[in-house]
């Protein structure tokens, strides 16, 4: 895509564009961006299975094209959580696309976060061929997926150490194989008449598969890569959750003690120290209530230490806030 026609796209709405994209998205991110890919291969599945036996082939024909157009999305949805993470994924990602996001254009929808640079990274690549995909993950990751693919294993369990250790892909050659005629079968088909072109079930099924196959080996590459750092498992996610709120706690400390200072009674600084023990106290209890819904579970923890981390920021910003003092 030449500058000039990126260009003319910014003016035609791009970050509306974007907007209408994230809003008809199911799930957030950054892990379930999988989560959206994989409840749609599964619905696409079941109904092919459905159609199998109606002796309805002409249906077959649409599975290439549905299973491509999740492909893309879920490509440029990951493309972007990882450019966005920061060095060095951001720098790679914007070489990949050179000149195209330099369009003046551009520069007020970043400062008015109405976009990330990883949307308009993700946007501006190609997708069309197998090659389009492998080419932007290798230089982003700055890996080689394919060899990644060969090895990667169940992400949940590489965590944890145990459970099914064997790679995710038994033919990682033979699951290029079937992508790749994936995307010729979905140009022919959404690009062309081709009445005498036939897809079979067996051929719709292994598009189907080798989408499915695809997106979760780039899903397990992620978290042993770009995502290695973030929480995953639930245990993860518990001690995340508390060491964040144990941050935030700290910042409101120190803020504490420096609004406690500012003021010149002492019956002031009492009634201060007096009214902060009380929110405190309340804020335990409400955040405690609010767990409690998942009381029993394991992720009982990571709801509490978010309530208890909103609950400090809030209370961080009123203090820094107070005016008279």
């Amino acid at each position: 895509m030449e500058l000039r026609a990126l260009a003319k796209q910014m003016k035609a709405g791009i970050d509306k564009q974007l907007a209408e994209i994230r809003s008809r998205l199911q799930f957030g991110h950054v892990e379930s961006s999988y989560y959206e890919t994989a409840s749609r291969i599964f619905s696409l599945g079941q109904v092919l299975k459905r159609i199998e036996n109606t002796g309805e082939r002409e249906l077959f024909r649409y599975f290439p094209v549905a299973a491509i157009a999740i492909l893309e999305s879920h490509f440029r949805a990951t493309i972007s959580l990882i450019v966005d993470q920061g060095t060095p994924y951001f720098e790679r990602g914007l070489s990949l696309v050179g000149e195209k996001l330099k369009a003046v254009e551009v520069i007020p929808m970043i400062h008015n976060r109405a976009v990330t640079v990883g949307e308009l990274v993700a946007y501006s690549l190609p997708f069309s061929s197998l090659g389009h995909l492998v080419t932007a993950y290798d230089e982003i990751l700055g890996n080689d997926i394919k060899k990644l693919a060969t090895t990667i294993e169940d992400p949940y369990f590489a965590r944890q150490g145990k459970g099914d250790r064997s790679p995710l892909i038994d033919d990682v050659s033979a699951l290029w194989g079937d992508l790749a005629k994936s995307f010729e079968a979905r140009h022919i088909l959404a690009h062309e008449s081709a009445s005498q072109y036939e897809i079979s079930f067996e051929r719709a099924s292994a598009t189907v598969e080798s989408v499915k196959s695809f997106t979760e080996a780039i899903d397990a590459i992620l978290w042993s890569t770009a995502w290695k750092e973030k929480p995953l498992t639930q245990y993860e996610m518990n001690v995340s959750a508390y060491e964040e709120y144990k941050a935030t706690r700290r910042l409101l400390a120190k803020a504490i003690k420096a609004k406690k200072q500012e003021l010149d009674e002492v019956e002031d600084r009492a009634r201060f120290r007096r009214l902060h023990l009380q929110w405190k106290k309340w804020t335990f209890e409400w955040c405690n209530f609010d767990a409690d819904r998942f009381i029993g579970g394991s992720m009982r923890p990571m709801i509490l230490a978010g309530c208890l981390q909103q609950s400090a920021k809030n209370r961080l910003k009123e203090v820094v806030n107070m005016t008279g003092v």
